[in-house]
């Protein structure tokens, strides 16, 4: 995620609170705050984790990655993302 955004190491993240609450991947740079969550699931859920990490932070979007294909969202600001389609968006 982080080469797919051409991000710099100093704009990445690992973020979580003692309520248990957390995200994979969090990218700051160029005026967003992009979060990426990586799920083993075919068909991840919006859960109370996702849902506090996008406000708490302040999230511009909140990507879960899964295996696969396809996207679709969970929310406004909410996707999930198969981690092929990424990979092939990035290639085109």
């Amino acid at each position: 995620m982080i080469r797919l955004h051409d991000d710099a190491a100093e704009e990445t993240f690992f973020w979580a609170v003692h309520e248990q609450l957390e995200l994979d991947l969090l990218l700051v740079s160029r005026g967003k705050r992009r979060g990426f969550e990586f799920k083993y699931a075919e068909a991840p859920k919006l859960t109370r984790g996702l849902l506090g990490a996008r406000d708490l932070l302040g999230l511009d979007e909140l990507t879960v990655v899964r295996p696969g294909q396809g996207e679709y969202p969970l929310d406004e600001r909410i996707a999930v993302a198969g981690l092929e389609t990424l990979l092939r968006a990035r290639r085109s």
